[in-house]
């Protein structure tokens, strides 16, 4: 999960604040706001000392409505 954490990081860091200072606001925000439900899931999975199932389905599904998302706005 260390590469996702990465990506993620690189996206909030250095991608987000340029296309938010050309407008991109509201889009933004709600890739903020899926990361942050995203960072949450990976937390919880990292903390659990077995993989839940439900947590790790959970995640993926997060993360396909997320990247989709994603690539038609950036």
């Amino acid at each position: 999960m260390t590469e996702e954490r990465d990506r993620r990081v690189l996206e909030e860091e250095f991608l987000f604040p340029p296309l938010h200072a050309t407008g991109l606001v509201a889009p933004i925000m709600v890739m903020l706001r899926e990361h942050g439900q995203i960072w949450e899931t990976m937390d919880a999975l990292e903390d659990a000392p077995d993989a839940d199932p439900a947590a790790l389905r959970r995640l993926t599904v997060q993360r396909l409505h997320h990247d989709l998302k994603e690539e038609k706005i950036i």
